[in-house]
């Protein structure tokens, strides 16, 4: 180390030696001794980061995988315990989560190509493609921004889904609530309530339109063409993945059950690794999913009753962090798994953590996450 920045410091003594003084001719040097100590910061970054969450880890306040990246460059990207604590397999930086909620992006993304290749309009009731939809006035731009009212199909599918030991697809979720016609919880429009049901049904519309399976067609429209190898629906899990699979835990580390839900996507059902969400985020944001306009058209706030530090989109919660930052971001929690998504728009940092324990102790640190990068 002492060779390098000896003779990184002996580089403009050599160049003026030579008579090369223009500004363009010595550009080059300054580049070099800017990317060194570029590098020299991302390591006291890493060192300040790791610190902070190996004791969060230490503390058995976190479980999981944690990336951090800005301008596409990856700053942070470690894992910390275990991917099943009954085996003591540990996690590892490719390791697969269920992204829970975070999987909503997906489905509203979905949506939206579709809207852009002229197959539907956001302003389509829901009875344009399921005829004997019950509610009535609910228009696909109501269930992406979560202002529709349906009823939680977690609690009116229990009953009529009598074996438990099977999964549920998102044709029989719809089937069931069509048939059994449960009360909605408000009218259309009427103010903003999230909605697992809403985007369960995004993505039987999907199905619909498209004519292929909603795994299907997120594959093949997504992950492949980006390069994501290890993401998948998950009712299209690919046996060569299943080494990378992780459990889903309790907060007590006992092992979470497989439940018939988990047919059921569009809410949920993305599983995937930090650096596949991050090259996800990285294309969303430079216009390879969809063209700059409708992704505006997703992150502009579509709730006018809530502040815009805490609005949503399409598919994305929409805040402002201290300094006025946008960020774009989401959470989520099911069968073991908590998850957080964070972009800042203005710098382009992302901040992905997978956990496969249900511990919410670490949400709150992803501020001083950003602290950390600032500060340096």
């Amino acid at each position: 180390m002492k060779k390098i920045i000896f003779l990184i410091l002996l580089l403009p003594i050599s160049v003026y030696s030579q008579n090369i003084t223009s500004e363009v001719d010595s550009s080059w040097i300054y580049s070099i001794i800017n990317s060194f100590f570029d590098s020299l910061n991302h390591i006291n970054k890493s060192e300040k980061l790791d610190n902070t969450i190996t004791l969060l880890s230490q503390t058995n306040k976190f479980n999981g995988v944690i990336l951090i990246s800005q301008n596409s460059n990856i700053v942070f990207h470690k894992a910390y315990g275990f991917a099943n604590f009954q085996t003591k397999v540990k996690l590892t930086t490719n390791s697969i989560f269920e992204l829970a909620s975070v999987s909503k992006q997906y489905t509203a993304l979905a949506i939206l190509k579709l809207y852009q290749e002229g197959k539907l309009q956001l302003k389509d009731s829901i009875e344009k493609f399921i005829p004997n939809f019950p509610y009535k006035k609910r228009t696909i731009h109501q269930l992406l921004s979560h202002r529709s009212g349906l009823p939680d199909y977690y609690s009116f599918t229990w009953g009529s889904w009598k074996n438990t030991d099977s999964m549920m697809t998102n044709k029989d979720m719809v089937d069931i609530m069509c048939k059994r016609k449960p009360k909605a919880k408000f009218y259309a429009n009427k103010q903003f309530e999230y909605s697992n049901t809403g985007y369960a049904v995004l993505a039987r519309i999907v199905e619909i339109v498209s004519g292929k399976d909603f795994g299907d067609f997120i594959s093949e429209n997504f992950f492949k063409p980006l390069g994501m190898k290890y993401s998948y629906i998950r009712t299209h899990e690919p046996k060569n993945l299943l080494s990378y699979k992780t459990i889903g835990h309790s907060s007590g580390k006992g092992c979470r059950k497989e439940n018939y839900l988990n047919g059921c996507v569009g809410d949920k059902g993305v599983w995937t690794t930090t650096g596949d969400l991050n090259i996800w985020d990285n294309a969303l944001f430079s216009g390879k999913v969809i063209n700059d306009t409708i992704l505006k058209l997703a992150l502009l706030p579509k709730n006018s009753e809530m502040s815009l530090e805490k609005n949503y989109g399409y598919g994305f919660r929409l805040g402002i962090l201290y300094k006025g930052v946008n960020l774009v971001y989401h959470g989520g929690l099911w069968g073991g798994y908590n998850t957080l998504f964070i972009h800042r728009i203005p710098d382009n940092i992302n901040i992905v953590v997978l956990s496969n324990v249900d511990n919410k102790s670490f949400k709150y640190q992803s501020v001083k996450w950003i602290g950390v990068l600032e500060q340096l």
